[in-house]
C-alpha cells in the first residue's frame, strides 16, 4: 500500500493521491485492506488493534522526541496520559522488546519511554 502513495521515487500530489483513491475504488481497492484495519477500531478491541496503534503514538513520540523541535520533547505527563490508553500491557512490554532486538533500547528517548511506561503499567523495567 505504501509504494501506490508513489510515483517515479516521488511522493504524488494531492490530485494524484485523489484520482489513485477514485481508481482504487473501482479496481483493486488495496486502501480498503487498510481502511478494514480501523474500522470498529475501539479501546475495548481484544485483537490487540487499538495497543498496537497506542503503540505506534508512543513510538511517534520518541522519533519527535529525538529528531524534533524543542517544544516536542517528551515529558513524562505526555506519555503517562499515552501509555494509560494501553489496555493490554504485553502489547507494550512486546514494543520494548522489539527496541532491543533493533538495538534502540540505548537512547535516552527510548528509556524514557520504558521507564514511565513501566510505572503507568505497574511493572519495573527489565
Amino acid at each position: 500500500m505504501a509504494d501506490s502513495c508513489l510515483k517515479e521515487g516521488k511522493f504524488l500530489t494531492r490530485a494524484e493521491f485523489e484520482s489513485k483513491l477514485k481508481i482504487d475504488q473501482s479496481s483493486d481497492r488495496k486502501l480498503d485492506q487498510v481502511l478494514q484495519f480501523f474500522d470498529g477500531l475501539e479501546p475495548e478491541d481484544r485483537r490487540y488493534r487499538w495497543d498496537r496503534i497506542v503503540a505506534l503514538h508512543l513510538i511517534l513520540k520518541g522519533f519527535l522526541a529525538r529528531f524534533g523541535y524543542d517544544y516536542q520533547k517528551l515529558t513524562d505527563q505526555a506519555l503517562d496520559e499515552v501509555a494509560t490508553e494501553i489496555n493490554h500491557p504485553k502489547v507494550f512490554y512486546n514494543l520494548i522488546d522489539k527496541f532491543a532486538e533493533f538495538g534502540l533500547d540505548k537512547t535516552s528517548e527510548v528509556n524514557h519511554i520504558k521507564r514511565v511506561g513501566s510505572a503507568t503499567l505497574g511493572r519495573t523495567p527489565q
